[in-house]
């Protein structure tokens, strides 16, 4: 279910532990019990799962000319501080943001609010599809679209 590369075991405020370094295999929703390759078990009162832990770069894609300074991710507050050094001066600045998930749909508003033009793509017949249903989803589109954010569903760089 889970692999995770970072050898340590973090014991935070309020119970809570960060475990890496551990493949789990099974989950018991029920007991709220996990089991690792390795045999242990864990108990839990919540669970945190978190998903794509690595960001998707345009080199994974094969694009060429991805070393272009003007191409920035976005999985840390160090990459928020280069994205804002970089529009700081640029009144007339335009973007593309790549990805229809939090942090896409939230990156396209505080781009817009700052009152750069935006372009929004991703591969999903719309965006957020395992969480949005096709009603919510067309709010947010039209909510978007209204304050003029260029939509492109169903792109791939394949």
């Amino acid at each position: 279910m889970c692999a995770l590369e970072v050898e340590e075991r973090n014991n935070f405020p309020n119970g809570i532990s960060l475990i890496l370094s551990t493949y789990i295999v099974k989950a018991d929703l029920a007991s709220k019990t996990l089991v690792s390759a390795a045999g242990e078990s864990f108990k839990y009162q919540k669970l945190v799962i978190e998903t794509r832990s690595t960001i998707l770069k345009l080199s994974d894609f094969g694009v060429q000319g991805v070393d272009s300074k003007n191409i920035f991710y976005l999985r840390e507050i160090n990459d928020a501080a280069k994205i804002v050094e970089a529009l700081k001066d640029n009144k007339n600045a335009k973007a593309v943001v790549v990805g229809g998930g939090y942090v896409g749909l939230n990156l396209t508003v505080v781009l817009r609010l700052n009152t750069i033009e935006v372009g929004m793509v991703y591969p999903e017949l719309w965006c957020m599809p395992r969480l949005f249903t096709e009603g919510i989803v067309a709010f947010y589109e039209g909510y978007y679209k209204k304050k003029r954010v260029n939509i492109r569903s169903c792109y791939s760089l394949k």
